[in-house]
Parts: structure tokens; sequence; C-alpha cells
């Protein structure tokens, strides 16, 4: 669930219009999809698989 919102808020997707292959990162011509260009594919997986370990640890100490 992290790694989908992070990417559908943070990582940018478009629609070229030559080619209509979706994009990752903006370039002429393209049809917006949804995110913000701030993070990558690879940044989103790290960060999400960190947060998901960060908190599985925190409610690991709640419930042992």
């Amino acid at each position: 669930v992290i790694d989908s919102l992070m990417g559908a808020t943070l990582q940018y997707s478009a629609i070229d219009a030559k080619t209509g292959l979706v994009n990752s990162h903006p370039t002429p011509g393209d049809k917006h999809i949804t995110g913000m260009h701030l993070l990558n594919n690879h940044m989103v997986n790290y960060l999400s698989s960190l947060s998901t370990a960060l908190l599985t640890g925190l409610v690991g100490q709640f419930l042992f």
C-alpha cells in the first residue's frame, strides 16, 4: 500500500503522444497521468521498503 501511494503521488507518469508508451520523466508532447516529478521508481521502491521495515519494527515493539 505504501509503495502504491508513494508511486501514485510522488512518481511522475505520462503517456508519450507519439509512441503511446508510459514515461517516468517529463518529455515534450506527453500527456501527464499522475504524480509529481519528485522520485523515480527506484527511489519509491527504496523508501517504501525502508518505511515498511521501520513500521513493522514499531508495531512489533507494541505487540510483543
